[in-house]
């Protein structure tokens, strides 16, 4: 394992062996004061090098079970590690058969939407950590996900899970910083063929805004005269965005070019863009509708546990 991940992983190792939360910059330290505390180094190695291959498995992108493969890139892709103190307490459970393999990828999932939904509704990352530790301590009690699943839900104020109603609200308004990540969840849900991530990496499909990020005379005209506020609100919405192998061909042409030109949306093979081959006219509304639709998708692929 390299340092810069080791670091990393004997943090998570720590918050899950004395569920307290060190400090970033006294992992060290408060390492140093478990092994005297455990005494026995030995035993102590041991236990280390098994949760780092358990890291491994899950971070660095190492697992062959393809279901959980994919969970796991999947949260990975949300750049935020404070789960992984949980989800090696799971692991463990489910290398010693405790937990099946269909009950730990729906304990990602549902870490993954909790963190997701919070991001689209603007709700403060800083209580995280103690949130995972709280389901981490739960979970060490009572042995089920079923009670993670209640802890979650019984959240309040800036710590709660958002509903449907509100994430399908807030998920239209948002402008998303990483556009990616989302556009690919949404494409592979149910796919039997699901976007390689060697195409999700950009070599293939790239991020295209349909209504382009600078306008030209055609598309101010088709706009019309509050073209300048319609571009302004919604070039960056969900509605005006997808994903496409021919951005560069694309680039500022009318929509109906984009839609009719070989290859274009009306023949794109991909899911998100099925609805394009039939709009006539990229306009506030379509994009509006379009978001909306998107933000119906988006409740299905995060869910929100029952």
């Amino acid at each position: 394992m390299h340092e810069k991940y080791f670091d990393v992983f004997m943090r998570h190792y720590l918050i899950l062996r004395t569920q307290k939360i060190p400090n970033k910059r006294k992992v060290y330290k408060a390492f140093k004061d478990y092994a005297a505390e455990k005494g026995d180094v030995q035993s102590l190695v041991a236990d280390v090098h098994q949760f780092a291959i358990y890291y491994c498995l899950m971070a660095l992108n190492k697992e062959q079970k393809e279901s959980l493969a994919k969970a796991f890139h999947d949260l990975g892709e949300l750049n935020l590690d404070v789960a992984y103190p949980f989800l090696l307490y799971l692991y463990h459970d489910y290398e010693h058969r405790s937990l099946d393999d269909a009950a730990f990828e729906e304990a990602v999932r549902i870490i993954e939407s909790y963190l997701f939904r919070r991001a689209v509704c603007g709700l403060p990352s800083n209580s995280h950590n103690k949130v995972m530790l709280a389901i981490l301590k739960k979970y060490t009690v009572d042995g089920h996900l079923g009670a993670v699943k209640k802890h979650l839900l019984g959240l309040r104020d800036n710590r709660r899970f958002p509903d449907n109603e509100e994430f399908h609200h807030m998920f239209v308004k948002h402008r998303f910083v990483n556009t990616k990540y989302w556009l690919y969840r949404l494409e592979n849900n149910d796919r039997k063929e699901s976007i390689t991530r060697v195409e999700y990496t950009g070599r293939k499909y790239t991020v295209e805004h349909i209504m382009p990020q600078k306008l030209n005379d055609k598309w101010r005209a088709s706009l019309g005269p509050d073209h300048k506020r319609i571009h302004e609100d919604y070039l960056n919405s969900p509605g005006n965005i997808t994903l496409t192998g021919y951005n560069s061909e694309y680039g500022n042409r009318p929509f109906a070019y984009k839609r009719d030109t070989k290859g274009g949306f009306k023949q794109s093979p991909l899911k998100l863009n099925k609805d394009l081959g039939t709009i006539k006219k990229w306009t506030e509304d379509t994009i509006k509708h379009r978001a909306s639709n998107l933000a119906d998708m988006a409740t299905k692929v995060w869910l929100f546990p029952r």
